[in-house]
């Protein structure tokens, strides 16, 4: 009986340990080595691959974003409705807003949420993945995940760039998976000042019921390269010439 019981512990444990790894998501979203586009001579083959591989990290990370939307959508403006309802909101308004931003107002607060809670066209995502990694060619993206040219400021958080001004400090992002990697470029868009612009054509286009294309939010993303409107143009070429709208 003893060895019968022994035996039953020994399987409980692995399967234990399989729900919670699969509880955490820790199956779906570990690391998968990146493809070595370099090697595929045919461009629309290198293209097709390219976007094959981060089309469905993007689309989850989209719907992790469209559930923050639907939560803030269900609670409303802050009350005093419920502790729960209160602490999700916080939760939310932690993740989307800038702690230093002062808005008292709690009407202009919600409003700036709903500015921020949003996804992106997956033709942008792709687009500006392509163009700062070479179609995934950058060896930020082969040993760090880096597809779009992420920066980070605390010593070790990534690499160092080979060609860095003098007094700068950053230092080119690692991720550990994709989907680390296209989640914090969304939630860059989302939140930083710089692409307030995006944000508000975002919100313009869904209050006028117009389709939100990655050419129209292009427009917002002057201040993501110093080449500017240059730089603007060249990711609306980008995504016509792949007919991604």
């Amino acid at each position: 009986m003893r060895t019968h019981i022994a035996r039953h512990r020994l399987l409980i444990l692995p399967l234990s340990l399989l729900i919670m790894l699969l509880v955490s998501g820790w199956i779906f979203t570990r690391a998968t080595k990146v493809p070595d586009f370099a090697h595929i001579r045919d461009v629309r083959e290198k293209k097709a691959q390219f976007f094959a591989y981060l089309t469905p990290v993007v689309e989850d990370v989209n719907k992790d974003i469209e559930a923050d939307k639907a939560l803030l959508r269900r609670l409303g403006p802050p009350s005093s409705d419920s502790w729960l309802n209160r602490v999700r909101y916080h939760r939310l308004r932690a993740l989307y807003m800038d702690p230093e931003q002062q808005i008292v107002d709690d009407s202009a607060r919600y409003q700036a949420l709903r500015n921020r809670i949003d996804t992106l066209p997956i033709s942008l995502v792709l687009i500006q993945a392509a163009k700062e990694s070479g179609w995934g060619t950058s060896r930020f993206a082969h040993q760090g995940y880096n597809f779009f040219g992420q920066q980070c400021f605390v010593a070790g958080c990534g690499f160092m760039p080979r060609q860095r001004d003098s007094g700068r400090r950053h230092e080119v992002a690692r991720f550990t998976s994709p989907r680390q990697s296209v989640r914090a470029y969304m939630h860059n868009l989302n939140t930083h000042p710089r692409y307030e612009k995006l944000r508000q054509i975002r919100a313009d286009l869904r209050d006028q019921g117009q389709p939100i294309t990655g050419t129209a939010l292009a427009d917002g993303l002057t201040a993501y390269s110093e080449r500017g409107q240059i730089y603007v143009e060249e990711l609306k070429a980008m995504i016509t010439a792949s007919k991604l709208e």
